[in-house]
């Protein structure tokens, strides 16, 4: 099978790919979110603790909870967390089979050999084995879950539902948009009209474990939590007037502006979270038409380059030429700009076989195989609220290679060729 020499061929470039990104950039000093992750676990392996502790309760917010307390267990096990790229080979690896068996599932083998085969190629597929980022666990733990349910060879057992929901909640903890996966799982068991004892395993041990961290977290803290605080501070920061959706830490910077809390210190990420979300629900209130010119551009945003991943890889030559720092008032930044864009040429043609595909098979839509766009919309939808960054199309990109996969599969020249 054509497809399947693909898939082969690509796996093994992209595995032989990842270890020399491993290679380049083994130890270095992990930088913005994912350097703050580290710093946290690191914070609390020197307290004897887990994530929060009592006093990181009064920090800005949550954060990852689910991935810090990975790192914790890292540097508990082997010290540091200078063997996180190592791992996060091995769980891409995992990764390209529980996608194989979802689409394989939903499809057939030949969009599935093309997915996997498409997927691993991705240049943030690539990269990310390099940061210690939450898109790789988080996307594990859902497809693990969703693989599970769906595989045949699992499908009628129901102590597998307990297993997936146990791997949803963990998903959770890390970020807190598992909720997409869950739905989109319920939907797929309601057409397949399972038994009611399948959707009380997948639930009933999915909030059983989500108990179980939040008993924990109090024991730690002092505090009941299971999953970030972050929709308050990510909403703040673009309800404003001159807000376009992206981040903007200055909303934070003087007593007048909108992000500014008087003695924060002295309060809890929990209140900190609903005084940020009563605030913007207030001025999305008083402002809705400024609210919803912001979604253009942050659709832009989201979509408009896949190598966010190397951006905090250290490093300034061509390859990994960072934005000046004047911005998009320097005349370098369309220079760099386009050496983003040319990094992303796979991801803009999953886009445009994924639209294709929308088109050429929309009879198919609102059809079982609908449920992986699900997964897309709902996605989608759970994060334009907020301010947005380019990796936030990450946790979704799968259901538009699997879809993209499914187009080009139906393509005559793809089918000719297979027929040679």
């Amino acid at each position: 099978m054509l497809e399947k020499k693909f898939c082969v061929l690509s796996v093994a470039i992209s595995i032989i790919s990842q270890i020399i990104v491993i290679c380049m950039f083994f130890g270095v000093v992990q930088r913005s979110d994912y350097g703050a992750y580290e710093s946290l676990a690191m914070s609390c392996v020197h307290e004897g603790s887990f994530y929060p502790t009592e006093t990181q309760i009064y920090q800005d917010y949550l954060f990852a909870p689910g991935m810090v307390n990975m790192l914790v267990l890292e540097i508990q096990l082997f010290g540091s967390t200078q063997y996180h790229m190592i791992i996060n080979l091995i769980m891409n690896i995992f990764l390209f089979y529980c996608l194989w068996i979802v689409a394989c599932n939903f499809f057939t083998k030949k969009v599935a050999y093309l997915s996997v085969g498409i997927f691993a190629l991705l240049y943030s597929t690539i990269f990310t084995v390099a940061i210690t980022c939450t898109e790789i666990p988080f996307l594990l733990l859902c497809l693990a879950a969703f693989a599970i349910i769906v595989d045949h060879r699992s499908r009628n057992r129901s102590i597998f539902f307990g297993i997936a929901g146990i791997l949803l909640a963990l998903a959770d903890w890390i970020r807190p948009i598992a909720v997409i996966f869950v739905v989109a799982i319920v939907v797929w068991m309601v057409i397949h009209k399972l038994p009611k004892e399948k959707y009380a395993y997948l639930l009933l041990s999915m909030v059983s474990t989500i108990c179980l961290i939040g008993i924990l977290s109090k024991a730690t803290s002092g505090y009941f939590s299971f999953q970030s605080t972050t929709s308050g501070v990510n909403l703040v920061m673009i309800a404003h007037d001159k807000s376009v959706g992206d981040y903007d830490g200055s909303v934070f910077e003087t007593p007048v502006s909108i992000g500014f809390i008087e003695d924060s210190d002295s309060k809890t990420v929990f209140e900190k979270d609903s005084i940020w979300r009563q605030r913007s629900f207030e001025w999305i209130k008083d402002n809705p038409g400024r609210y919803l010119k912001q979604i253009p551009y942050k659709l832009k945003r989201i979509f408009i380059e896949d190598s966010w991943a190397d951006l905090t890889l250290p490093g300034d030559d061509f390859f990994f030429k960072k934005m000046p720092k004047e911005g998009r008032a320097s005349s370098e930044y369309n220079s760099v700009m386009m050496l983003r864009m040319i990094k992303s040429t796979l991801f803009y043609i999953v886009c445009i076989l994924f639209l294709y595909s929308l088109w050429k098979m929309r009879k198919h839509i609102f059809t079982e195989k609908g449920v992986i766009l699900l997964i897309f919309v709902l996605g989608l939808g759970s994060i334009l609220p907020f301010a947005v960054s380019s990796r936030y199309h990450y946790p979704f990109v799968f259901s538009m290679v699997i879809w993209a996969s499914y187009g080009l599969s139906e393509l005559k020249w793809f089918r000719s060729k297979e027929q040679q």
